[in-house]
């Protein structure tokens, strides 16, 4: 009996220690540890390709075509995947508006860097003036500080900017300022006065929201006859998971569409283009889709 005593002690003290030590184990499992990856581009993978790959994209930019912007909403408060990313964007994109662009993060900076100078991209400071009346103040300073390649203004009849505010965003973008930056005007442009359609580059109308391409034909020829705006400075906008249902097309592309057999026009603007993001067959499908309507490759 005191053998098995014994041995029942020593048994039991050495389960009471190991479990002791698995236990401190598990507490060193649950601490949290940031682990560092290295991610490899294709332009560490082949250095020679990748360079020939981004000159023909940013000669394939300079020259006349369809252009084709896309709204990012960039810097949430919680990403949640590479759609937040201007990276993850397709290269073809000619301008990509960033509508939070106040809450610019470092992500967004080494992006912007990179897509300018690789992929010839031209990114915008969305200026919206209902949102605040200071928007364009905001927009010629952070375009500056920031490296923007223009501004993005979106206003309305009953919030036009006054004189002063008008005189400086000139000075600073669009074909007056002769700055080389880029100048959009997004809103109704029977708001628009006349003799203010020269100052910017590009008209986007607002038909992402539109249900039928018969709706959609209405806007553009009003926006030309009766506002006066030439075809070639008119872009017309369109949203994914949106349909025109009466030629039976899904907006992003049923709109591409009518770019060419309305106009011709000066191209296509996404509006949420982050909701394109998922497809099991590649990440933004349908505006790639669009961009190789518009503007068809010709390697197949």
């Amino acid at each position: 009996m005191k053998n098995y005593i014994s041995l029942h002690t020593i048994l039991c003290a050495f389960l009471l220690g190991a479990s002791a030590m698995l236990i401190n184990a598990c507490s060193d499992w649950n601490e949290p540890e940031t682990l560092k990856f290295d991610t490899i581009g294709p332009e560490s993978q082949n250095p020679e390709l990748y360079a020939r790959y981004t000159e023909s994209l940013k000669e394939y930019k300079k020259r006349p075509h369809y252009l084709v912007y896309a709204r990012l909403d960039n810097a949430p408060k919680v990403s949640v995947s590479e759609k937040d990313f201007l990276r993850g964007m397709p290269d073809s994109l000619d301008y990509v508006v960033l509508t939070r662009p106040e809450q610019i993060t470092d992500f967004d900076r080494e992006d912007m860097k990179k897509v300018q100078a690789d992929m010839g991209t031209r990114i915008l400071w969305y200026a919206d003036l209902s949102k605040d009346k200071d928007a364009i103040n905001k927009a010629v300073s952070g375009m500056s500080a920031e490296g923007f390649d223009g501004i993005s203004l979106s206003i309305t009849r009953t919030n036009v900017p006054d004189a002063t505010q008008l005189e400086k965003l000139f000075a600073s973008a669009g074909p007056r300022s002769k700055s080389g930056k880029m100048l959009f005007f997004e809103g109704n442009p029977a708001d628009l006065p006349t003799d203010l359609h020269n100052a910017f580059d590009y008209i986007v109308l607002n038909t992402s929201g539109l249900t039928t391409a018969y709706d959609l034909v209405f806007q553009i020829d009003h926006a030309r006859q009766f506002a006066g705006i030439p075809s070639s400075k008119l872009i017309i906008s369109a949203a994914p998971e949106g349909k025109l249902t009466d030629i039976g097309k899904e907006s992003i592309i049923g709109t591409a569409g009518y770019v060419v057999s309305a106009g011709p026009l000066a191209g296509l603007g996404i509006y949420n283009a982050g909701n394109d993001y998922y497809d099991p067959q590649a990440n933004y499908k349908t505006i790639r889709a669009a961009i190789q309507l518009l503007n068809p490759s010709p390697i197949k």
